[in-house]
């Protein structure tokens, strides 16, 4: 998808996009996402490690 680590973190995760972006951060039992957008409120997202990837990309490529 194109996120970077955080430099010596290797459980948090930036994705950049042109309107929005997203840190991603893995924790013990799910991924967690939080969304950024610039006049608008942060939007947090919790994704089980056991959904198929393909909908965990594609939830959190919606975007805010």
């Amino acid at each position: 998808m194109g996120a970077q680590p955080f430099e010596g973190e290797p459980c948090r995760w930036t994705l950049v996009e042109k309107d929005w972006t997203a840190h991603l951060e893995l924790d013990r039992e799910d991924l967690r996402v939080t969304w950024h957008q610039t006049g608008r409120p942060d939007r947090h997202c919790s994704l089980p490690y056991g959904l198929p990837r393909a909908d965990v990309d594609a939830a959190i490529q919606a975007g805010p």
